[in-house]
């Protein structure tokens, strides 16, 4: 599970199936994962050289259901998360910490995105993810918070929103132990917090 592997190995329906039986990984019985090996097997794999430079609208075009270029499975917070490990700096991944953080900065989040709840009595708990305009709104809004500090800058002026998503989810995710806040000037809360 912690080793990177070759596309032989994540392509073999048989070795994914059992590392993650052995590793613990949710949805690991029933080969959950045969259908999307199938998948990425047959897709063009060029797709992968536009993603370190897209921005939003070359993200629409993936995740839009009607476009030729779909990617299935893939949403806007997925496809962020590949921009930025492909070395890309224009978008934001939405996740449950990233969004706490956003709220407390004064950024209107749903509380239904950051607090699970179970649908039916026997269900797991879940939380609901946000529409493409609520997702693009919370992208600007962090966007603009964000311009206002010169230390989220890239060199073109442009807002380092890689940076931006690895502050706000280190503070979420570690639940305070590393208290990351003492990377800004007072040591307790973001200088332009709106809430404290």
């Amino acid at each position: 599970m912690y080793k990177v592997a070759s596309f032989k190995i994540l392509s073999d329906k048989y070795l994914v199936n059992l590392a993650a039986q052995e590793s613990g990984i949710r949805f690991s019985k029933h080969g959950r994962f045969e259908s999307s090996i199938d998948y990425f097997l047959k897709t063009n794999h060029e797709f992968w050289k536009e993603i370190p430079n897209a921005d939003i609208n070359l993200r629409e075009e993936y995740v839009n259901h009607n476009s030729t270029k779909r990617i299935r499975w893939v949403g806007r917070k997925t496809f962020s998360l590949w921009h930025q490990f492909l070395g890309g700096k224009e978008l934001l991944a939405l996740d449950v910490w990233v969004m706490k953080r956003l709220n407390k900065l004064g950024i209107e989040i749903d509380e239904d995105y950051i607090i699970p709840k179970r649908r039916t009595p026997k269900s797991q708990k879940n939380r609901l993810t946000p529409s493409k305009e609520d997702y693009l709104r919370i992208e600007r809004e962090a966007y603009e918070i964000f311009s206002q500090d010169k230390r989220f800058l890239l060199p073109n002026e442009r807002v380092d929103m890689t940076l931006v998503d690895a502050v706000l989810w280190w503070k979420g995710a570690n639940r305070g132990s590393l208290n990351q806040y003492k990377l800004f000037d007072n040591g307790s809360t973001f200088p332009y917090s709106k809430k404290h």
